[in-house]
């Protein structure tokens, strides 16, 4: 169960490096290449904690097929990757996508980015280059933070200048939290790739990660602090930056995924829009676009992984308890 970890969208990371970058030889530049495809396999993988091989969370799954069935379209994502991945279900592309595809039409940006994912690389469905970018630009357009750092990373030339439209869109994501936008932004000001040199919003972009400890954004925040200090450069911002950061430290619980999807399935349960029961979108034919009814339509999910959202939002329910 724990070889799903090699999702099939780690696949794409080896296509993804920028021409321009991987043409350079010197050491660094190939460096700078292997962190461009680690950060968006970042995007695409599942945290090791997110494993679900309990009966009680394969039973989580049948709930979900349920409301998937019944159209909402957070239950068909989730069912979908379970799909995909066979974590939760049995591995099947073709449900995976059928699942996905409702999910699209209920307005769903991750949808669309996995689906966009799928049709580029013809799995569970005909290749379709086309559709493809089509559904890619269209969860850009809706500022999906994950879709917002693919489009970026394809346009942005990192041995230049003039990339103002690709920041923009690294910048979009960042302002949602995207930790592989705001890592990517901190690199490209640290050794001025793509950008102007900028060590000290590189260090803010490292610091904020470091909360997080993502990656090694603490390392490097520590490096670019060092080396200001040495050559002497140090301002009154950058000396606040290195003031608490010894007592940087990660504040939170660990939370596994069947807590998390079983909040999913008791809030599912609590609506009345996807019950099986009401005149809303889980009838045939009917979608958050098309229905007459009140209906809720996902157009911008804040996630970087499989069930981040899950995990936000059961974090914020369970801190209010304590």
């Amino acid at each position: 169960m724990k070889n799903y970890l090699n999702v099939i969208f780690i696949a794409f990371s080896i296509n993804f490096t920028s021409p321009v970058i991987a043409s350079e030889k010197n050491g660094s530049a190939g460096k700078f290449s292997g962190e461009l495809a680690e950060l968006t396999t970042d995007s695409f993988t599942v945290n090791p904690d997110h494993i679900c091989d309990s009966d009680s969370c394969l039973k989580l799954f049948k709930e979900l097929k349920k409301y998937a069935k019944w159209g909402n379209p957070e239950a068909q994502v989730l069912v979908g990757t379970a799909y995909l991945t066979g974590n939760g279900l049995e591995k099947n592309d073709r449900l995976a996508v059928r699942n996905l595809r409702k999910a699209v039409l209920s307005g769903s940006n991750r949808a669309r980015w996995m689906m966009s994912y799928l049709y580029k690389h013809g799995i569970g469905i005909d290749k379709n280059l086309a559709q493809s970018e089509r559904l890619l630009d269209k969860a850009a357009k809706y500022n999906y933070p994950p879709a917002l750092f693919q489009k970026a990373t394809e346009i942005i030339n990192f041995s230049g200048s003039n990339n103002e439209e690709g920041v923009a869109m690294l910048e979009a994501a960042a302002k949602k939290k995207h930790k592989a936008s705001m890592y990517l932004l901190a690199k490209m000001y640290q050794y001025g790739k793509g950008l102007s040199l900028d060590q000290l919003k590189s260090a803010k972009l490292y610091k904020k990660l470091a909360f997080s400890s993502y990656r090694d954004s603490r390392k490097q925040l520590k490096s670019i602090l060092q080396e200001v200090k040495k050559e002497q450069k140090n301002s009154e911002e950058m000396l606040s930056l290195s003031s608490d950061i010894e007592r940087i430290e990660v504040i939170g619980h660990k939370w596994d995924m069947e807590l998390a999807l079983e909040y999913k399935v008791e809030r599912m349960s609590k609506s009345n829009i996807y019950d099986g029961n009401s005149f809303g979108s889980h009838l045939r034919g009917r979608t958050c676009l098309n229905s007459s009814s009140k209906c809720i339509s996902i157009s911008g999910e804040d996630v970087d992984g499989f069930v981040a959202n899950v995990m936000r939002d059961a974090q914020k329910v369970w801190s209010i308890k304590r």
